[in-house]
C-alpha cells in the first residue's frame, strides 16, 4: 500500500542523491553529469514503467532540475560541514 510506495520513493531519492554526490566528488563536469543523471534516471524509470510513463515522468519532473537541486544540496552541505540541511 502507501507505506510500500513511500518506501520505494525514499529508496529512489536516496539512490539519486548518492549518485549525484559521487559524481561531484569525482569532479565530473556539471553538464556531463546532468546528462548522465537524466539517462540513468530514465533507464531506472523504464525498468519500472513503460516507455511512455518514463517519458512523461521526465517531462513532468524535469530530471535535469533534480540533478541541479541535488548538486546544490551537496555543495551547500560541503560548505557547512556537520550541518543537516534536510
Amino acid at each position: 500500500g502507501l507505506e510500500r510506495h513511500l518506501a520505494g520513493i525514499r529508496e529512489r531519492l536516496t539512490f539519486w542523491a548518492e549518485w549525484v554526490r559521487a559524481r561531484l566528488a569525482a569532479g565530473e563536469p556539471d553538464d556531463a553529469s546532468a546528462r548522465a543523471f537524466q539517462a540513468a534516471v530514465g533507464a531506472d524509470m523504464r525498468r519500472h514503467f513503460d516507455e511512455d510513463a518514463a517519458r512523461r515522468f521526465d517531462q513532468a519532473v524535469g530530471v535535469r532540475y533534480c540533478w541541479a537541486g541535488l548538486a546544490r544540496y551537496w555543495r551547500k552541505r560541503e560548505e557547512r560541514p556537520g550541518s543537516v540541511l534536510l
